[in-house]
C-alpha cells in the first residue's frame, strides 16, 4: 500500500507477489485475504481490472475466509474492493450491489473496513464509461 501511495506500481507488484507466496506457505485465511487485497490493488493501479476482479472473487469464494466470524472485517474489505473494481471497469449496478452488502455487513468499529467502503464509494462517483474499460 505504501509503495502504491508513493506511485511506485512496480515495487508494489513485487511486494504483492511476495505476500501471495508467503500466504500460500502459511496456509492461513487472513494472510490469503490480505494478499488478495494487495495483489488486487496492484492490478487496479496497473489498469488490469479483470485480474484484480478475479483475485478478489477467488478470495470471496474461499469459505475459510468468508465463514469465519473473525474475518468479517476483511470480507467487507474484499467486497468493497470488488465494488471499486466494478465501478472502475464500467459496472455501476454491480458495484452498487456489492457496496450496499459490504456496508450492511461492516463492523462499526473497523476503521480499515470503513476506509475500503469510502474508497469504493469514491470509485463509484468517478466511474468510467463502459467504453473506457481496460484489460
Amino acid at each position: 500500500r505504501v509503495r502504491l501511495d508513493a506511485g511506485d506500481v512496480t515495487a508494489a507488484g513485487h511486494y504483492a507477489e511476495a505476500a501471495t507466496v508467503l500466504a500460500r506457505e502459511l496456509i492461513e485465511p487472513y494472510a490469503s485475504a490480505r494478499a488478495a487485497l494487495a495483489s488486487a490493488s496492484y492490478r487496479r493501479a496497473s489498469g488490469d481490472w479483470s485480474t484484480a476482479q478475479r483475485l478478489i472473487e477467488a478470495a470471496l469464494a474461499d469459505s475459510d475466509i468468508t465463514a469465519r466470524p473473525t474475518m468479517r472485517g476483511v470480507v467487507v474489505e474484499l467486497r468493497a474492493g470488488l465494488a471499486a473494481i466494478r465501478a472502475e471497469s464500467g459496472d455501476p449496478a454491480g458495484a452498487a450491489t456489492l457496496l450496499a452488502r459490504a456496508r450492511a455487513e461492516a463492523p462499526s468499529a473497523d476503521v480499515r473496513a470503513r476506509r475500503y467502503l469510502e474508497a469504493a464509494a469514491d470509485a463509484m462517483r468517478r466511474e468510467r464509461p463502459p467504453g473506457a474499460v481496460r484489460a
